[in-house]
């Protein structure tokens, strides 16, 4: 789905979800010399265990997302998904 990125809904890519931060923390690092450095670990509080998502962005265009997207699959890493926030 196809959405327009604005101040109140920010286009970005999931990259990954994990249960310890340490996990994000590893991934982030991958990530941040090829991507730059908009990638963020949000930990998301739940019911249950804390999970720590890592999403690069926000995104300007669809063209960037797929840019990015090619770059993070390029590093062995799955394909992520767009999320807006």
């Amino acid at each position: 789905v196809s959405q327009p990125s604005t101040p109140d809904n920010q286009l970005y890519l999931q990259v990954g979800a994990f249960g310890d931060p340490v996990n994000a923390e590893r991934l982030r690092n991958l990530l941040v010399p090829s991507v730059g450095d908009d990638v963020r670990v949000h930990k998301a509080d739940g019911t249950g265990a804390s999970l720590y998502k890592v999403r690069v962005g926000p995104l300007a265009t669809e063209g960037d997302a797929e840019r990015v997207s090619r770059q993070i699959v390029a590093l062995g890493v799955n394909a992520p998904r767009r999320v807006w926030n």
